[in-house]
Parts: structure tokens; C-alpha cells; sequence
């Protein structure tokens, strides 16, 4: 690779305090968000989360119902009957339905609010980018999961 002179710097009107590797770095840094906005197929990751998003919600009409009173929250719901009074199986059974659908409930919710969230960026124009450092989140974590807020960098964060 050819090194740049600081003479280099001052006809391309850059201040002189950038050395190359700092230089190289930013033009990596931009080559990287250029072609990561260039390359992002936004029809595409939209169609995955609008599909992703009517088959959460089919889902949690199965299991619940939404809850009129906090918009985008769902209740579980004990099932199709409601048990008789008196048959203690019933109830238990009708209880254990419901533990099970609040379970679900709760670790679908999250998923569906990261899809509406991930829609709102594409009609923002911020989809893609990462929550964290602002740098584009990788296309294979896109694939894997189009709703994904953060890089593998900021995975954890």
C-alpha cells in the first residue's frame, strides 16, 4: 500500500495532524457504512418482517388477547372453556393453560416489538444501522434475524 505524504494532505485540503493509518481508517470506516446502505435490500427485509409480524400475531390470537387498555400488549387467555366450578381438574387444567400461554405471551412479546420497532426504521430510513455505535449491522444477522437492533459487536449490550 502506498503511503501518503502530508504533502498529499494539504492539496487534498485535509488537516495535517491526520496521519495514514488514521485516514485509512475513516475511508474503511465509510467504505464499510457505503456499501453496507448500498448492498441492504430494504424490500426485502421488510416483506421477511411483515411476514414475521402476521405470524406472531396469528399466533397470539391463539393464545390471548390484546389488551385494549396498553396498546401493543397482550393478555394470555386459559383456553377455549372456562372450566366448571366445582371440577377442581377443570380449574387445574384451565390454570396450567394459562401459565403456559403467559409464557408464551411474554417471550413473543418482545420479538413483536422489535419487528414493529424494525419496521418504524425502514420508514425512518435508520434500519440497519446499529442502536449502539450508529455503524451498520452485519447482512448475515439481518438474515438470521431482520429485526435485530445491534451488531455482533453490541450483541449483548
Amino acid at each position: 500500500m502506498r503511503r501518503l505524504s502530508k504533502k498529499y494532505y494539504q492539496e487534498a485540503h485535509l488537516p495535517i495532524f491526520l496521519d495514514n493509518f488514521l485516514f485509512f481508517k475513516c475511508c474503511v470506516l465509510f467504505y464499510v457504512c457505503y456499501n453496507s446502505r448500498m448492498t441492504l435490500d430494504i424490500p426485502h427485509f421488510k416483506a421477511k418482517l411483515e411476514a414475521e409480524l402476521k405470524a406472531i400475531e396469528e399466533q397470539m390470537t391463539l393464545i390471548g388477547k390484546a389488551n385494549p387498555e396498553h396498546m401493543g400488549e397482550w393478555d394470555a387467555s386459559k383456553g377455549d372453556e372456562d372450566p366448571i366450578p366445582g371440577d377442581r381438574s377443570e380449574v387445574a387444567d384451565s390454570l396450567e393453560t394459562l401459565e403456559e400461554n403467559t409464557g408464551i405471551v411474554n417471550e413473543l412479546e418482545p420479538q413483536l416489538r422489535n419487528i414493529r420497532i424494525a419496521l418504524e426504521k425502514i420508514e425512518k430510513g435508520t434500519y440497519g444501522i446499529c442502536e449502539v455505535s450508529g455503524e451498520p449491522i452485519e447482512i448475515e444477522r439481518l438474515e438470521a434475524n431482520p429485526s435485530a437492533r445491534t451488531n455482533k459487536a453490541h450483541l449483548n449490550d
